[in-house]
């Protein structure tokens, strides 16, 4: 586990009381996870996770210190229980992070640690970026993609959609990375958590074996 402030582990327990006026095991049922020991298992952008009432780990790993993944996975995990939509809506259309209503807070810092990281981590190297994608799940996209050198589309979580379209940098135009969400993706997770996301995403196309 990385090394946590004081004030990580005082939000960690937070999330675990909150865990308990949740029905996980209806959960688990709606979108078809397993569910044992009183923890449910759900898979996260190519890894799948346990989470119950004591904590979150990778699945199979023993719950302690030492396994628990890094702060922001958790809390992504958590907002993902806490917020679990029973009825969401039918997912229309792509949408940019800034688009939604409450994302003007992150916008900055998604613009900076999410979709400028991944023109710059393949940036010259783009044919590794559909390959790298899909070790986590996703799939090419073809079908009304932006004009762009690599798209795909990857459900993150269960019922949650994001999608990738990257350019290479060329003589008029530096690289870019564009980082879109399902229409309904504000009825999984907070914006912060959906920014949180897409950290997680860029750190495993770039790193398959990323600690997140």
């Amino acid at each position: 586990m990385e090394n946590q402030a004081p004030v990580f582990e005082t939000v960690y327990k937070d999330y675990l009381g909150r865990l308990e006026s949740v029905d996980l095991a209806a959960i688990a049922r709606q979108w078809n996870l397993p569910f044992k020991n009183k923890s449910i298992c759900i898979p996260l952008l190519g890894r799948i996770y346990d989470v119950g009432l004591e904590g979150v780990a990778l699945a199979g790993q023993a719950l302690g210190e030492g396994s628990r993944p890094p702060h922001l996975t958790c809390v992504t995990l958590f907002q993902y229980l806490l917020q679990n939509p029973k009825n969401p809506s039918q997912a229309k259309g792509w949408v940019c992070f800034r688009d939604f209503a409450d994302a003007a807070p992150f916008v900055g810092g998604f613009n900076n640690t999410v979709e400028r990281r991944l023109a710059r981590d393949f940036e010259g190297s783009l044919d590794t970026l559909l390959p790298a994608a899909i070790k986590l799940g996703a799939i090419p996209w073809t079908a009304n993609a932006p004009k762009c050198d690599a798209a795909f589309k990857i459900e993150a979580m269960p019922g949650l959609w994001m999608a990738v379209a990257a350019n290479d940098a060329d003589e008029s135009f530096p690289a870019s990375g564009h980082v879109f969400f399902a229409g309904n993706a504000h009825e999984f997770l907070d914006m912060e958590s959906l920014a949180m996301l897409g950290m997680i995403l860029v750190s495993r196309l770039k790193n398959f074996n990323s600690q997140y």
